[in-house]
C-alpha cells in the first residue's frame, strides 16, 4: 500500500513514515510481551475495552460502517493537526494502538489461534493501517516543522496545506474503503470460516 502511494506523498514525509512504523512495531511487541507475562491483568483490561465497544453489536451494518469510517477519519485528522505540538499526539496514538494490537494478538492467538486474528484484521487492516501510519507520519512531520518555526521562523502554513490535501484526497478514501471491508467483508469471511 505504501508503494502504491509513492510519488503521491511528498518525499520529505518518508522518514516520518519509517518512524511511525518503528513506534508502532515496538509498542506492538511490548503489548504482546505484557500480555504474555501478565495474562490475568490483560484479560481484565481486554474485558473493559470490549465492554466499552459492546454497544456496537446492536447497530446495523450501515450505521456501524459510518461509525468506523468517521471514527478513523476524525482521529486521523486530529492526530495530524495536533502533531504540530512537537509530535506528541501521533506518538501517543501509535504507541497506544500498537500496544493494544499486540495484546489482542497474544490473547486471540491463545484462544482461537493466530489465523483468526489475521483473518479478522488483514482484509481491512492492509488499507487502514498504512493510512493511519501516513496520518501519524504527517503529524510527526508537522511537529518537526513547528520546532523549525520556533528556531528560525519557518512558515508552517504550506506544510499544513500539504497535510490537509493528503488527508482529503488520499486518506479519507482509504479509510472509507477500509471501513467498508471491515463491516461488509471481514465479518462474513470469519463467519464463513467458522470463527
Amino acid at each position: 500500500m505504501l508503494k502504491t502511494l509513492r510519488g503521491k506523498i511528498s518525499p520529505p514525509i518518508y522518514p516520518y513514515i519509517l518512524y511511525a512504523i518503528l513506534i508502532f512495531l515496538v509498542s506492538s511487541c511490548l503489548g504482546y510481551y505484557t500480555a504474555a507475562t501478565q495474562i490475568d491483568e490483560m484479560l481484565v483490561l481486554l474485558d473493559q475495552i470490549l465492554g466499552e465497544y459492546s454497544i456496537l453489536a446492536t447497530y446495523g451494518p450501515v450505521t456501524l460502517f459510518l461509525l468506523i469510517f468517521f471514527n478513523n477519519t476524525i482521529k486521523s485528522f486530529f492526530m495530524m493537526v495536533l502533531g504540530i505540538f512537537f509530535g506528541i499526539v501521533p506518538v501517543l496514538f501509535l504507541f497506544t494502538n500498537g500496544y493494544i494490537l499486540g495484546m489482542f494478538f497474544f490473547i486471540i492467538a491463545q484462544e482461537t489461534g493466530p489465523l483468526s486474528f489475521f483473518l479478522g484484521t488483514i482484509p481491512h487492516g492492509i488499507i487502514e493501517l498504512p493510512a493511519a501510519l501516513i496520518a501519524a507520519a504527517y503529524g510527526l512531520w508537522l511537529g518537526h516543522v513547528f520546532v523549525q518555526k520556533l528556531r528560525n521562523g519557518r512558515s508552517i502554513k504550506q506544510p499544513l496545506k500539504e497535510a490537509y490535501k493528503v488527508y482529503i484526497t488520499k486518506l479519507i478514501p482509504l479509510f472509507f474503503i477500509a471501513a467498508a471491508i471491515e463491516v461488509f467483508i471481514t465479518g462474513s469471511l470469519l463467519a464463513f470460516l467458522g470463527y
